[in-house]
C-alpha cells in the first residue's frame, strides 16, 4: 500500500480525491488527514509519527508541515 498524510481543511474533498486515486491506481492507499490543529496536536502526542513524516516524508504540495 501507499501512506499518504493529508493536512487539509476539506476532508470530505481529500476523501473524494483519494477514492478516485485509488480506483485508476488499482492500489490501496492508507490516507491520514488532519486538520491543522489536529497535525500540531500530533507533534506533542504522537511525536515520533510527528518526526518521521517531516524526515522522512515527501511533499507532494507544498511545504513539509512543521508547526513550531
Amino acid at each position: 500500500d501507499i501512506d499518504i498524510v493529508v493536512i487539509t481543511p476539506s476532508k470530505e474533498e481529500v476523501r473524494k480525491v483519494i477514492f478516485e486515486a485509488q480506483k485508476r491506481l488499482s492500489r490501496e492507499l492508507s490516507v491520514q488527514m488532519f486538520s491543522w490543529n489536529e497535525w500540531k496536536q500530533q507533534e506533542k502526542n504522537n511525536f515520533s509519527f510527528y518526526h518521521d513524516v517531516l524526515i522522512k516524508g515527501i511533499s507532494l504540495i507544498g511545504e513539509k508541515p512543521i508547526t513550531s
